[in-house]
């Protein structure tokens, strides 16, 4: 009986621990990933576009790392709307219901984070692989952050971002 409701939590909030995942591989904030619609989303290309952001610097092309692009296949197939990721009806998910939940998760797991915590760990394990600042900075929207140097002079390639991100794992 135990393992039967244990697996029916699990399934129950498959889809949370796709997403916690995605929010540690892209850095992005909370409402940059529940606002993100499927014509935004580029899986050939492995990124997408950020259109609504808390920041101007939060506006960007996010790489998607290898490991995570079936996450978003399993999230667009599942989805009927124009959002990536759904609630049970169909609508985008709303940032409360779905941070209410994933504590829920996290609490069973005797674990104690918050989904900001992700982008904080997805920019110290670029930083412990030596990811150049500028490539993270432009990654997780810090432009703002970036030197006039930086923001003016520096143009930073897709394949780069993408090769960032998947040191993530490594």
């Amino acid at each position: 009986r135990t393992y039967i409701k244990h697996f029916s939590f699990v399934l129950r909030y498959y889809f949370l621990y796709h997403a916690v995942l995605i929010y540690i591989y892209t850095g992005v904030r909370c409402n940059e990933l529940l606002y993100l619609k499927k014509e935004n989303l580029h899986l050939d290309e492995q990124y997408f576009e950020v259109v609504k952001s808390k920041t101007d610097s939060g506006i960007r092309i996010v790489p998607i790392a290898d490991i995570i692009v079936p996450f978003f296949k399993y999230f667009c197939d599942k989805s009927q709307s124009q959002w990536v990721i759904t609630a049970e009806y169909g609508g985008r998910l709303a940032d409360s219901w779905y941070r209410k939940q994933q504590q829920s998760v996290l609490t069973s797991l005797s674990m104690k984070h918050t989904t900001h915590e992700a982008r904080h760990t997805c920019i110290t394990q670029m930083t412990i692989h030596n990811v150049n600042e500028s490539v993270i900075k432009e990654i997780v929207g810090h432009k703002s952050a970036q030197s006039f140097t930086e923001r003016v002079y520096t143009h930073i390639y897709l394949k780069t971002k993408i090769d960032a991100v998947n040191t993530i794992h490594t």
